[in-house]
């Protein structure tokens, strides 16, 4: 079993020149503020995945304005590891050979991560894609089953990060992989039959047009079928010409799925401006009601009914998410500009082969032909033409038929893992049920991995609670996979008490696996004596500090200047 465990986290806000340092204890931390709110926690809880170059679902109000940089130290493999994130810019250093990786986008990232974790998952795009071969995912896929966030994570499960729902049965895929019902093995056949599926759909387009040509010159050329003379000459140019149209008409189609993806992402920026310019128009009518009211000292929002201050923080606070929301439509109204300029390119392209398309069929046509077709047939021997094409359709045929064959056998090799689903359900029920009893959860009836939580209330934060630590331990067993800490950020979200979150904590404490890491972010301990490492937080609003600012900043600058060098 392959186990990352971290070691220390450096947060540091460029714009403010604070930072703040935590240190990890390899079996549990826990980040506490004594009951008070807004104390950083998921401040710094975010900060880990951002780190990892994970894309969280919801970050914190003054993240963009503290411009966040991260460093997590963290060891895999017996070896320290050190990750510093800028903006979409990471460093990852290997500190054993004193290496280090340069990733300019989270893509490139990604596709290292598969190769450096060992974990071939890959996933296939929401059904309405035309795409249909298999994806590395994006690092937030690595790093779900194991981070429920406060903001999002307690609502649904594993809704802690963003744009897991472009795969098809995303989530339920990765926890089949987790899990062990779904391995590397699995994705490498899976690859294997994305791979011959794409081939043989490439045959059958080689086979229908080798297949239309034969039967038009059977029909055309029925008459003098008996000419037998030397058809080199004839050969050569009908070869190529079949050669050209079938390579342009397999560009066209190219051209065509690319232009289809263009608008895809054309309506996906214009739903997500709507989107802002809906929440831009609400944010400006709550300013102008508090500006309208501003000598009471709480209004009620005319659109929510939730009662606010009305004070200058609660304004400020107000004139930064107006303000982010119009930085916002500016950055989406330039990516819409570019993305109809890349549909104009993209149509220009269509046209151009669609051109070619036609010059090369009027070639190929008897009646526009500026070869004369049927003198040539007529003179080099029409029976020689049709035996090359019998014999390429043949040729066609047998390759089909190999492809069809291989597929066939990967499909039987996969039947394997449905086998498995079964076993793997049960011990999953049979893992998870007594952790429902133990936090007093006896309308639950599991019924396999990957399943959606119906339950509501009071009852959702623990339930949510036991299925993530029941994934946790099957996880602990997966010998392709790779066991992460396991976050959970301020469990407490339906006002349980204190009875019920000491049963919680304490069953986790109890059912952690030996080599595991928790890393715990509550309100309140709930009277509970942790053991391992305790941060608390008492001021609000003043996590990050000039204290440890000073103490990060040279550390800070080394890898900043490497991340320079690279560029």
């Amino acid at each position: 079993m392959k186990r990352l465990k971290l070691k220390s986290l450096k947060v540091i806000s460029t714009t403010e020149q604070t930072a703040k340092i935590i240190n990890f204890d390899s079996t549990l931390t826990v980040i506490t503020s004594n009951g008070e709110n807004r104390t950083g926690k998921s401040l710094i809880i975010k900060s880990i995945y951002y780190a990892l170059g994970a894309d969280l679902s919801q970050y914190t109000r003054t993240w963009n304005n503290l411009s966040i940089v991260t460093l997590l130290d963290f060891q895999y493999e017996n070896i320290d590891y050190t990750i510093f994130r800028l903006k979409n810019n990471v460093l990852l250093y290997n500190h054993s050979s004193n290496t280090y990786n340069v990733f300019k986008s989270l893509g490139d990232l990604k596709n290292y991560y598969n190769s450096f974790f060992d974990m071939k998952l890959k996933l296939s795009l929401s059904t309405n894609s035309d795409d249909k071969d298999l994806h590395i995912p994006y690092a937030q896929a690595l790093f779900m089953p194991f981070y429920i966030d406060q903001d999002m994570g307690w609502n649904n499960m594993w809704t802690s990060f963003k744009s897991l729902n472009i795969y098809k049965d995303g989530k339920k895929e990765i926890l089949e992989f987790y899990t062990g019902i779904k391995t590397n093995d699995y994705y490498k056949l899976m690859q294997k039959k994305t791979n011959e599926e794409r081939l043989i759909r490439d045959i059958k387009t080689e086979q229908a047009n080798c297949k239309l040509i034969l039967d038009n010159n059977l029909k055309y050329f029925k008459d003098i079928l008996s000419v037998n003379t030397n058809i080199k000459e004839f050969k050569t140019n009908i070869d190529a010409l079949v050669y050209e149209l079938n390579k342009v008409q397999q560009n066209k189609n190219e051209i065509k799925k690319a232009l289809l993806n263009a608008y895809n992402r054309k309506s996906e920026i214009i739903d997500e401006l709507n989107n802002i310019k809906l929440v831009l128009n609400d944010l400006e009518k709550d300013k102008a009601y508090m500006i309208d009211n501003v000598s009471t000292e709480i209004v009620i929002c005319p659109i929510c009914g939730t009662g606010h201050k009305n004070n200058n923080q609660v304004r400020y606070i107000l004139e930064l998410d107006i303000e982010n929301c119009k930085n916002n439509i500016e950055s989406l109204l330039e990516d819409l500009n570019k993305q109809e300029a890349e549909i104009k390119k993209i149509k220009r392209k269509l046209e151009t082969t669609s051109v070619d398309e036609q010059n090369i069929s009027k070639i190929l046509n008897k009646k526009k032909n500026k070869i004369k077709l049927n003198d040539i047939l007529l003179s080099t021997g029409v029976n020689s033409v049709i035996k090359d094409l019998q014999k390429k359709t043949r040729a066609i045929d047998k390759k089909l038929l190999s492809s069809e064959t291989e597929l066939n056998k990967i499909k039987a090799e996969l039947k394997y893992y449905s086998k498995l689903q079964k076993e793997y359900n049960t011990n999953f029920i049979e893992l998870l049920k007594p952790f429902l009893a133990v936090l007093g959860i006896g309308d639950i009836e599991p019924k396999k991995i990957g399943e959606k939580i119906k339950e509501g209330g009071s009852d959702q934060a623990r339930c949510i609670s036991a299925y993530v630590l029941a994934y946790y331990i099957m996880t602990s067993e997966n010998r392709d996979a790779v066991l992460f800490p396991l976050v959970m950020d301020t469990p407490a979200q339906q006002e349980a008490g204190t009875k019920d979150m000491q049963t919680l904590y304490k069953l986790f404490l109890d059912k952690i696996p030996n080599d595991g890491q928790l890393i715990i972010a509550t309100s309140d301990t709930y009277g509970m004596n942790f053991p391992g490492a305790v941060y608390t937080f008492a001021d609000k609003r003043s996590v990050l500090n000039k204290t440890d600012f000073n103490s990060v900043q040279p550390c800070y600058l080394k890898y900043l200047s490497m991340i320079t060098r690279a560029e």
